[in-house]
């Protein structure tokens, strides 16, 4: 059964705990996963809001391949939201 407000609880719950370690990688995963689960979910606000976390994490651990899949991943939930202005700036970042 799929239950958005479920799902949000427990990783919101995961994401708290890894906070306190301050792993940037285990951080990433989850917020990558966060935001995987939003687009399961067709919320693709939440996808880009936590897609730009990821990309931040990234930024942080100087990351560039992460950063650009980040950007990639932020385009692509733009084009589902027909925000074509911002997928394409995302794109050619």
């Amino acid at each position: 059964m799929r239950n958005l407000e479920m799902c949000s609880n427990h990783i919101n719950e995961i994401i708290k705990t890894a906070s306190f370690a301050y792993d940037l990688d285990v951080l990433k995963n989850i917020y990558t996963l966060k935001a995987l689960i939003s687009i399961f979910f067709d919320n693709y606000e939440q996808a880009v809001a936590d897609f730009k976390i990821v990309r931040c994490i990234a930024d942080e651990d100087e990351n560039l391949e992460t950063k650009m899949d980040a950007y990639e991943c932020i385009g692509k939930c733009y084009q589902q939201l027909k925000n074509n202005e911002n997928a394409l700036k995302c794109f050619k970042k």
